[in-house]
């Protein structure tokens, strides 16, 4: 189920009035969406520890900072990784 669906869904529901089904369709969905919640949340935790690994700098270790993510990486990859 993506987002995308599920906003579909929820927009069908109000549209009809029909708030004791979007009740019921929530409780029916609510473990996947939990699941799916918890794993883009994982995700971007990983995405976010890869992107601010130490990285060797010819012998040395350079650590990022964040005006180094701010440099590396676009607005989108920045928003996608929760940072801004």
């Amino acid at each position: 189920m993506d987002r995308l669906s599920i906003i579909r869904t929820v927009r069908d529901y109000l549209a009809r009035g029909d708030i004791e089904g979007l009740r019921r369709w929530l409780d029916d969905v609510e473990p996947q969406l939990t699941n799916a919640i918890n794993q883009a949340r994982a995700r971007r935790e990983r995405a976010l520890t890869r992107a601010t690994k130490p990285i060797e700098d010819r012998g040395r270790v350079k650590c990022f900072d964040e005006a180094d993510l701010y440099w590396a990486f676009s607005k989108q990859t920045l928003r996608r990784l929760g940072i801004e």
